[in-house]
């Protein structure tokens, strides 16, 4: 009975130190995966941002006085220019940025001259009414219908403004001229 008993008694070390064994090998081959995260949800209007900047008065010719600003949402620019006589230009400089972290997708633009109450679409980069003529000059590779602008990428434009060879201008002509430059969301890459 000795000799049973000291049998159950080596039989039960035995299975404790393989039990305490198993326990230590378990837990130096398990591993735990904990996942943390923050999602933003920012709508989309806040991560989609084409605005302007650098806005200057590049060059005037002649006797004209031009002047530029930028609105406090860099989203319009103001541009007068005053002409004294023939062949007197203003030029206006401006890059356009994209300032989102989504890349846009230039589609064109559009140019509206309104003189007197009557508006005109222009077609292309030009206008000219034999009184006034209008430029818009691109300085960029990128600048074709569908191309991107990447995030934190930019592209500069001018436009010039000259006054013809005319001598029927009035003191009081005024021109409003309004470029839109269209975007859309780009695809992602």
């Amino acid at each position: 009975m000795e000799k049973n008993r000291r049998c159950k008694s080596i039989l039960i070390i035995i299975l404790i130190m393989c039990l305490f064994s198993l326990s230590i090998g378990y837990s130096l081959f398990s591993q735990r995966l904990n996942i943390e995260g923050t999602v933003d949800t920012k709508a989309q209007s806040t991560t989609f941002k084409i605005l302007f900047d650098n806005v200057s008065t590049s060059s005037v010719v002649g006797y004209a006085t031009g002047n530029s600003s930028l609105d406090s949402t860099n989203k319009n620019i103001t541009f007068s220019c005053n002409f004294i006589s023939n062949y007197d230009a203003c030029e206006i400089s401006f890059d356009i940025y994209n300032r989102g972290v989504i890349n846009a997708k230039y589609t064109g633009y559009s140019i509206a001259v309104t003189n007197n109450g009557t508006t005109h679409s222009v077609s292309g980069n030009t206008y000219s009414d034999g009184i006034i003529n209008l430029y818009l000059i691109n300085n960029n590779d990128w600048v074709a219908d569908s191309t991107v602008l990447h995030t934190n990428e930019y592209g500069n434009f001018k436009v010039r403004a000259l006054l013809g060879d005319n001598s029927t201008l009035s003191e009081d002509e005024i021109y409003t001229v309004s470029i839109n430059f269209n975007f859309e969301q780009a695809p992602k890459d």
